[in-house]
């Protein structure tokens, strides 16, 4: 199955963690972080790997979505929902 209907088996508000490593292209990991997003449990993290400039489609969907996080590492990114 892929990541969209992956997300449908968890409710919102109910992961720790996730790790986002799928498709690199723009529409893909904007699709992840709509999807995602709403399943993290406050105080939570969202992982993305591959956040470089040998992506860019990585890059954008994090930078266009607003997502406030760091680069915790070459090229991972960190968001942690607040509430």
């Amino acid at each position: 199955m892929n990541t969209t209907a992956a997300s449908s088996l968890f409710a919102d508000e109910s992961v720790d963690l996730i790790f986002i490593d799928a498709g690199h292209k723009y529409d893909d990991v904007k699709a992840d972080i709509i999807h995602y997003t709403p399943k993290l449990k406050p105080g939570s993290t969202m992982l993305f790997d591959d956040t470089e400039e040998k992506w860019p489609g990585v890059m954008q969907a994090v930078q266009n979505c607003s997502l406030a996080g760091e680069l915790i590492a070459p090229s991972l990114w960190c968001h942690r929902k607040i509430n």
